[in-house]
């Protein structure tokens, strides 16, 4: 078994301060409490809190600290959204390890969690899971669990579509229940699985035949296992460790994987998008425009101007750390993408799928950035060797959903050529010894004058993106 020294080693990595020689577990839970607190009543916190929960919750399960394990299942209450972007990528595939190490002696809370039809299924799923890991352990009952699974079953205590029966199957597997696999199939005839869950049916009978034949390996054959229940002593997951390695920024100074997470998951928030708040696409491309242009960027301007789509709209209410923290990794970013320019490098405006739409995003957000400096960017209009690289970002954004397949290929083309945009206008501002001139003219998209503005404001085109251009 690992030791647990190492993982208040990582808490304290991730908390900045020493734990005490003497009860750390202790120390650690009171620290990470208040936080989990916070989160359970909505709070959304910024990357360092977030930061902290997951390497304390990992060093609460290693040193199967029981008396965390109410808010911990008060935490397991909240929707899978919430807990995702709270607990990251220890979310994904880990939170047994956590429920097996610090629930395990408050069975009463776990069976009353598996139970709860309010709760997500996902959580059941891993509550149910966790059982077992318990029984087969000699943590828990094996007779109790049994039981309880039994009654699971027999009166049906989740709802035929719910993945909670995903976590009662692997549970069967995890003791040995071999002959319970008429039961499992008679569940499926009734419709117990997800509809589309027809490959997991035969991932399962693959692996139940793989376990009567090797029953002690049963934790390579599932391979989504509890890292706490069979980590050696040198095998200690990656996910877990990686929390308290510090993420190495790129050559220009870019934000970390884990803060533009965060910066994402934010703008994903409820909050944000009930107010209008700007997409991370347009962002992204907001952010580009302050990077590209004339003057200087005000952080909290930029924050406030993301999060609410006018002036007299009101934006979502943030913390005031979640807000500093937000600042700070705008301020940075505009730096990077400047930094990137000066090398020389054009923007990457990759997606992953059809990158058309977010690029769209991102044009919408570069354009409505230079509408709001109109006055700074106003030297553009006059320079017929420069307008046409912004002219290419701005047809972008108006463009029409309904387009010919000739219109079509130009704007595609016209997107792939924004990121070389908006160098050319960086070059034109802030380092014109390199400017090289528009080569060619552009083509254009079907969007009339005194078409409304495809990019949502509602004005014409020509008094919008248009007069921009």
């Amino acid at each position: 078994m690992p030791n647990v020294s190492l993982y208040y080693r990582w808490f304290e990595q991730a908390d900045g301060r020493a734990l005490p020689g003497s009860a750390p577990a202790e120390a650690v839970f009171e620290r990470v409490a208040p936080l989990m607190r916070r989160a359970e009543d909505g709070a959304f916190l910024i990357l360092p809190d977030q930061q902290r929960i997951r390497a304390g919750l990992c060093a609460l399960a290693m040193a199967r600290h029981a008396p965390a394990a109410p808010a911990l299942l008060s935490l397991l209450r909240l929707p899978d959204e919430e807990l995702d972007t709270l607990l990251g990528d220890l979310y994904l595939g880990d939170l047994p390890g956590l429920v097996y190490g610090i629930v395990g002696d408050d069975l009463d809370g776990l069976e009353a969690l598996a139970l709860d039809d309010s709760v997500s299924e996902f959580h059941r799923w891993e509550a149910v899971k966790a059982l077992a890991l318990l029984a087969r352990d000699g943590r828990a009952s094996r007779e109790r669990t049994v039981a309880f699974l039994d009654r699971f079953d027999r009166e049906q205590l989740a709802r035929p579509d719910s993945h909670a029966w995903f976590g009662w199957e692997e549970a069967v597997l995890l003791l040995g229940l071999f002959d319970w696999e008429p039961r499992v199939r008679a569940g499926w005839a009734e419709g117990r699985r997800p509809e589309d869950a027809v490959k997991e049916s035969a991932d399962w009978l693959l692996m139940l035949e793989q376990a009567r034949a090797s029953p002690d390996d049963i934790f390579s054959i599932i391979e989504d296992h509890s890292w706490l229940a069979t980590a050696g002593a040198d095998d200690i997951p990656a996910m877990i460790r990686s929390l308290a390695e510090p993420q190495e920024a790129g050559a220009f100074g870019e934000l970390t994987a884990d803060e533009q997470d965060w910066l994402v998951r934010l703008m994903r928030s409820e909050a944000w998008q009930d107010a209008g708040g700007a997409s991370p696409e347009e962002a992204e491309g907001y952010v580009a425009a302050l990077a590209v242009g004339p003057g200087d960027c005000d952080p909290a301007e930029t924050l406030r101007r993301l999060s609410r789509p006018t002036d007299t709209d009101d934006g979502p209410t943030l913390d005031r750390d979640v807000a500093a923290y937000a600042e700070d990794l705008i301020a940075r970013d505009v730096a990077s993408v400047r930094r990137q320019l000066e090398a020389g490098q054009p923007l990457n405006l990759e997606w992953p799928g059809d990158r058309l739409p977010a690029q769209q995003a991102w044009a919408v957000g570069f354009v409505a950035a230079v509408i709001e400096r109109q006055g700074a960017w106003d030297a553009l209009r006059l320079e017929e060797d420069a307008r046409p690289y912004f002219e290419i970002i701005a047809q972008v954004a108006a463009s029409d959903d309904v387009r010919s397949p000739r219109e079509e290929r130009n704007l595609r083309d016209m997107a792939d050529g924004m990121g070389f945009s908006a160098l050319s206008l960086y070059r034109f501002w802030r380092a014109p010894h390199r400017f090289v001139p528009f080569p060619r003219p552009i083509q254009s998209v079907k969007v009339g004058r005194n078409d409304p503005c495809p990019c949502g404001s509602g004005k014409k085109y020509k008094k919008c993106c248009g007069a921009a251009a």
